[in-house]
């Protein structure tokens, strides 16, 4: 990973809108991954990302010790996405 590279994040509160405006109507698979954002102290900031809603990024590599749950993505009949367990 390059010093410039990120990982864009959404928290909770953001992650309905993050999907519809990111993955509506997108086929395949996709995975929802739930961090403790926490253990990444200072490499985690908070950014502005094309709305006045601060975004955390993740400068630097996934410590896969952080993840705290997997779950699926699934498609809605309406194109829209459901969490699966």
């Amino acid at each position: 990973m390059r010093a410039t590279d990120y990982i864009h994040l959404s928290t909770a509160s953001q992650l309905d809108e993050t999907i519809r405006k990111n993955y509506f109507g997108q086929t395949g698979m996709l995975l929802w991954i739930a961090v403790d954002a926490d253990a990444w102290g200072k490499s985690c900031a908070g950014e502005i990302a094309a709305t006045t809603n601060l975004f955390p990024h993740l400068y630097g590599e996934l410590d896969l010790g952080a993840v705290t749950d997997v779950l699926e993505l699934r498609r809605a009949s309406d194109g829209g996405h459901e969490l699966r367990g």
